[in-house]
């Protein structure tokens, strides 16, 4: 057994409780018992699941509507962030109670609109805060449907000012069928939006730890809609890639890309590209939209730890002591940590700030479809 749980009082009255659970139990009804047995809150305003896609999807989400009351939304896995750390194979659960307004949205991804549309009517009765964001939105969304960047954009039009972060929900890195938890059933090619009014203060969080470097490359020929880079400088994309990063094009592989991702500079401002295959053909299958005539860099690492670090303290000084961040972190991030051994660092740095979320196929933030990013959302343990 493989379980913790965290419960957070917020003041006298209890505005806010928080339950966080981990399981590595492969039969659904043994898993979804113990994550019962610790995160359970018969009061659950939003209950929030994240698990491999190993699992038997649909007795899976059978036995969690029958076992935890309210809203449950979440998605398939390349990895699971918990009370325990870092996780593989199993699920990582938590449940909020107490004072707080939830709306739940499920987004079809092939007819969108009426969904976005009342997502944005729901915003609007929002109330306003005069010390500081109570509200946020988490969307989890398909991470094989190629519809991050529209669907996240469309999403910011509908509510420029409620701040909001997402994952693209994974498969265990075999990139065949990804799932997203949402009206009581893992569904494909669906996205799901939870909009969430909290009795406390909360922080988006958004950190890197790469930096362009000097090596000017322009997309010379890429597939857009497929998101497939197929030359570089006129060359055949992961032949110039592979010697560029100092391999043989068979060396390329997903811990190869995660330590050296693609980066697009925007505004100032740096944007992991991120590498997930090299195609039958020579060219590399990105994570994130990509054009031809766009010109990037390769990416070099900085420490991760301690980018991570200054990102979560920078929260706690916004809001105070965070009961919870909802975290979703790309799944390069944690392919790189198993290659450089900081799995247990940054794993003890998530339980000393609560972090429950997955390792993800892409992240968003405010509009912006990410990869090789952690975002993710800090909600207070104490009210302001």
């Amino acid at each position: 057994m493989n379980t913790n749980a965290h419960v957070s009082a917020i003041s006298g009255e209890f505005a806010l409780r928080t339950r966080s659970a981990a399981t590595t139990q492969k039969d659904p009804a043994t898993a979804v018992a113990e994550l019962k047995t610790l995160a359970h809150q018969p009061d659950a305003r939003l209950t929030l699941c994240f698990a491999s896609s190993g699992y038997d999807l649909d007795a899976l989400a059978g036995h969690l509507a029958r076992e935890f009351e309210g809203p449950i939304v979440g998605c398939t896995t390349a990895g699971e962030l918990g009370p325990e750390g870092l996780q593989q194979g199993g699920i990582t659960l938590v449940t909020l109670a107490g004072e707080l307004d939830v709306s739940i949205h499920s987004i079809d991804l092939a007819s969108p609109e009426a969904a976005i549309r009342a997502i944005g009517e729901a915003a609007l009765q929002l109330p306003l805060s005069p010390d500081g964001c109570r509200s946020f939105g988490l969307l989890l969304v398909d991470g094989l449907s190629l519809k991050e960047e529209q669907l996240a954009l469309a999403i910011y039009e509908a509510l420029p000012t409620v701040p909001f972060v997402g994952g693209s929900a994974g498969d265990d890195l075999r990139f065949e069928s990804t799932h997203v938890l949402v009206d009581g059933k893992f569904r494909k090619h669906w996205a799901a939006f939870a909009l969430v009014n909290c009795p406390t203060r909360v922080a988006p969080i958004k950190f890197q730890h790469f930096v362009p470097s000097e090596q000017v490359l322009v997309v010379s020929a890429a597939d857009a809609e497929r998101r497939i880079i197929l030359e570089l400088n006129g060359e055949p994309a992961a032949t110039l890639y592979a010697r560029l990063t100092g391999v043989g094009v068979e060396a390329l592989s997903p811990e190869h890309f995660s330590s050296h991702p693609i980066i697009v500079e925007m505004g100032g401002e740096s944007y992991v590209r991120s590498i997930a295959r090299v195609t039958d053909g020579g060219g590399l299958a990105m994570f994130c939209a990509i054009e031809e005539g766009v010109v990037v860099t390769i990416g070099s690492a900085t420490e991760p730890l301690a980018a991570a670090r200054e990102a979560f303290e920078r929260a706690r000084a916004q809001i105070g002591e965070p009961a919870l961040v909802i975290g979703c972190d790309c799944i390069l991030r944690r392919l790189e940590f198993q290659g450089s051994g900081q799995v247990d660092d940054i794993g003890a740095l998530h339980r000393r700030f609560n972090v429950v979320g997955f390792s993800t196929y892409g992240e968003q933030f405010n509009g912006v479809h990410v990869n090789q990013t952690f975002t993710g959302i800090a909600i207070a343990r104490a009210v302001a």
